[in-house]
Parts: C-alpha cells; structure tokens; sequence
C-alpha cells in the first residue's frame, strides 16, 4: 500500500516536470524564430565593424525605441542639406575602406572582392531587403552599413569613412548609381530592387491610407508645392520657366523640401546630369505638367489637416491621385536608375512583385551576383536560412510584418478598394496622371528568372 502512495504521489511531479520540459522547448523554438525574424541581432553580433549597433535602425516590430547611429549626424545632415559638403568631391573614396583587408578568422570570406550595395525604394522591398542582408552579412560576419533615413550621397560618403572595412551597405530609398557613391575605381555589386510603379502606386494608396507611418499623421506643407518659385516659373510661360531652364539650388531645395514622401528623390531628377562632387551639381526645371500636377492633387492636402486623414474621406479616384502624386518623383528615380543600369553586368535588377512569387529563385540569383567565396553546401544552408523570409510560405516571419504592432504587408486599406486591375484602371483614366505615369510603366523592368 506504501508503494502504491509514493507512485501516486509521484505522478503529479512527473507530469509537472514534463510541462517543464515541454514549456522549455517551446520557449526555445519561439526564441529561435524570434531571432529568425530579427537576423539584425546575429549581424551585430557577428559584425566586424567598429560600431556595429549602428546596424540596428532602432525599431522592435515597427517601433521606433532607439535613434540610430546614421541618424544621429550634425545639423548638416537634416533631411533638406544632408550631407556635409564643405570638404570637397565627395567622390575621393579610398578604395581600402571597402575592402576586407582587415580579415576575421571566424568569418567565412576571408576578403570580399568588390563592396555590395543593396537599394530598395518605398513599398518595394525595403523591409525584407534588410531582412535578407542581415541574415548574409551575420553568415558572411561581415561590417555592414544600412541607412535607415532618406540621405543624400554624402552622408553615406561620411559613414563609410568611418569604418576601416565595409564590405556592404543599403539604402531604404536609393536614388542614384553606384558611380555617383563611390566615384571612379571601387569595383561593386549592386543589388537594385524594383517595382511597376503603378502597382507602387497602389499598394502606397492602400498603405498610407492605414496611417501606417507616422509622418502620414504629421506632415502638412504639401501646400508649399502650389507655392515654390519653381511651380511659379513653370505657370508662368515665360522663357526662364521653360524644360531645361537653369534653377538654383535654393529654389529646388525649397520646391522638394514639399515633396514628402522623398525630397532627394525630386532634388536629384531636378539635377541636369550625374554628379559626384555637391559643388559640381547644377539644377534646371521640369515640364510644367508635373508642377501642375504635383499642385493640383497633393498641394490640395489642406492645412492643418493630413494625408491619412484625406485619403480616407476621398474618393478611390481622388485618393489614388494623391498618391500618384506623392509617389511620383520616387517613381521618376526608381525608373530612370533602372533604365540607366539595365545593361550593366554588376547590377541585379529584382523585380519584388517576383520576388513574392519566386522567392528561392530570386534568393539564388542576389546570392550569385554577390560572388561568395562559398562552398554549395555552405550557399545551399545559406539559401535555407533565407527561406524563412517566404511570406507565402514562412507563417512567423508573416505574422511577424503583419501583427497589431507592425503591420507592413497587410494593407489596411485593401477592403476599400478594388482589384490591381481595376485600380490601375481607375488612375489611368486620368487624363493628367495618364500623361504623367503610362510612359512610366511602359519603360518598367521585367523580371528575368535564374
């Protein structure tokens, strides 16, 4: 009878040991996809450069907690004059700085051939770009610079002199070829990410009215763009108005500084041609028609009031108008940059509408362009990590872009609207913004598979 009490009084004890257990395992393989989602924490860990949080942009799901250190620059690196120029070309890289000359016996390329960069623009790839770099860089234990705010050429320039060894940095919102960053003689690869801009358009329209982002609860001097010498000059239809007609600095500065949601983007397409050296830039003017058209639907944003807001009392064919303007000088760059590199051998055009599609294949040919000094067994682990940003397929890595919290692949606005198609057909219909994007689309990348 004794026995029988003791192995009695032992079956609660063993059944709370096996929750113990059981409650430990599941806290291990939540913690596993937790840091799977946040490959940012292994990069940091792994990083070779002298101040690797910089890495982090300051954000657990979505939330900003933290200033990154790229963020942190000197008055002169405010969002209108980025960039300190009073120290001349800012092409003068040394070639050493992007180069692994300092190696790592942990790390598993012991010198990367040419220096990487990776750049995406709004609504399309910016997250899961740095999802994927990360997690390459934390495998390769590589010093990589990502810049989380919309900088000018020079401050990048001033980051990477920073570091004694960069072997690869991105950009959220890249605007201009790798000549203009890195100047004459620093070999590269470049990893360009992509996107039809009317389904850019779209998918921003449906985003922003979400209120997503902070700034589209903030910003309000879209207004200014019904007010700029440069929408005067334009209006004007006097010669100094005129396509090609020479703009000041000031002027442009002042026009872009309302043309939220990337002022580098509109200051750049204002450029008369590529440049290196800030003191070296000259600006000229745009066809009246994008003035115009700039004014009339997103100068239209009343004061005090807000873009989400708008966007949620307007109808779907005004909205959309509104945000075909915001996007268009994004779109302008993102298009003219693909079309600029398009034959060159070192950039990697991905388009993200197939990239969703064909994740493991579009994973394969970043992988490729990249030049690892890998074995395939060591790229095929590599390839298998990378599967775990497979919206499609990966239900943590979705949960984690799509939660109460960060909700950055679900838009919100989606039940408002109508089919791709039909929205497309919807902003079309415009006569002004038909003008404006239909020659945009037309000249849109097409993915090409492996």
């Amino acid at each position: 009878m004794l026995g029988m009490k003791n192995r009695r009084a032992s079956l609660p004890c063993v059944a709370i040991l096996g929750l113990v257990v059981i409650s430990l395992i599941l806290i291990v393989q939540y913690l596993g996809m937790l840091f799977s989602a946040h490959p940012e924490v292994y990069m940091v860990m792994r990083s070779q450069c002298a101040n690797p949080i910089q890495n982090w942009n300051g954000k657990i799901y979505g939330i900003p907690v933290w200033t990154n250190w790229l963020g942190r620059g000197k008055q002169e690196h405010s969002i209108l004059y980025r960039g300190d120029t009073s120290r001349g070309n800012a092409s003068a890289l040394v070639a050493g700085n992007l180069r692994s000359i300092v190696h790592d016996d942990n790390a598993l390329m012991k010198g990367a051939p040419s220096v990487i960069i990776w750049g995406t623009h709004h609504r399309s790839g910016t997250y899961i770009s740095q999802k994927v770099f990360s997690r390459i860089c934390s495998f390769m234990g590589w010093c990589c610079l990502f810049h989380p705010t919309r900088s000018s050429a020079q401050a990048i320039h001033d980051s990477l002199e920073k570091e004694q060894v960069v072997h690869l940095f991105g950009h959220n919102q890249w605007i201009w070829s790798p000549q203009e960053v890195l100047g004459p003689g620093i070999d590269y690869r470049f990893i360009h990410f992509h996107r039809d801009p009317i389904k850019k358009v779209i998918s921003g329209y449906s985003y922003h009215m979400g209120g997503n982002e902070r700034w589209t609860k903030e910003f309000t001097e879209y207004q200014n763009l019904c007010k700029s010498a440069l929408y005067r000059r334009a209006t004007s239809g006097e010669a100094t108005g005129m396509p090609g007609a020479p703009a000041t600095k000031e002027e442009v500065y002042d026009h872009c500084a309302a043309a939220h949601l990337c002022e580098p983007c509109c200051r750049r397409e204002h450029q008369k041609t590529e440049a290196s050296d800030p003191k070296r830039i000259e600006y000229q003017m745009r066809p009246k028609a994008e003035y115009e058209y700039l004014c009339r639907h997103l100068g239209s944003v009343p004061e005090g009031s807000n873009l989400q807001q708008l966007l949620m009392t307007l109808s779907v064919e005004e909205g959309m108008a509104l945000e075909a303007a915001l996007d268009y000088y994004e779109n302008l760059r993102m298009i003219n940059l693909s079309e600029a590199t398009k034959d060159d051998a070192k950039t990697l055009h991905i388009n993200v509408d197939y990239l969703s599609n064909n994740h493991r294949a579009a994973m394969s040919q970043i992988v490729d362009h990249m030049g690892l000094d890998i074995s395939a067994a060591q790229k095929s682990s590599l390839l298998s990590a990378l599967d775990f940003f497979n919206l499609k397929e990966s239900w943590y890595y979705h949960y984690s872009m799509s939660n109460v919290f960060h909700n950055h692949v679900k838009d919100p606005g989606q039940a408002k609207t109508q089919t791709q198609g039909e929205m497309r057909e919807i902003l079309l219909k415009q006569p002004d913004a038909k003008a404006l994007y239909e020659p945009l689309a037309r000249r849109s990348l097409e993915q090409k598979g492996p």
